[in-house]
């Protein structure tokens, strides 16, 4: 039974990788094109077990909580719809935290910003629905 199993995973077919440093950089520029954000990296990695995983630690404008899930959301926005726009992106986790510019302990993560759609993670398809994309 494991041998069958075995041979039918290899049949299935595999998904192309994606060029990290491209597409991490295409995030970026989204990111870099908000008012709300101030600094920090939005990172990208592709593994064949975890799958496609989209995040970073960012730091936004806002000296509340209303202000800083604003611009949040606004980065959110960019970066799903930078990622939306390539040809063939698989459907990606999404764990980006942003904090704020005037209280560094007053963070959001994706999870907090945008709830989960059919699981525990926010994805790609989640934050497309969220935002109308």
């Amino acid at each position: 039974m494991g041998g069958l199993i075995a041979w039918l995973a290899g049949c299935a077919p595999r998904r192309q990788r994606i060029d990290t440093e491209a597409v991490q950089a295409e995030l970026q520029a989204a990111a870099d094109g908000c008012a709300g954000y101030v600094k920090g990296r939005v990172q990208v990695q592709d593994s064949g077990q975890v799958g496609t995983v989209i995040g970073g630690v960012l730091t936004v404008t806002g000296t509340g909580r209303e202000e800083v899930a604003a611009a949040f959301s606004e980065v959110l926005e960019a970066i799903t719809a930078r990622w939306i726009a390539m040809d063939d992106a698989p459907v990606a986790d999404v764990r980006v935290e942003a904090r704020s510019t005037a209280d560094p302990s007053l963070a959001l993560t994706t999870a907090e910003a945008v709830a989960a759609g059919g699981g525990a993670t926010v994805t790609t398809d989640d934050l497309r629905e969220r935002f109308g994309l």
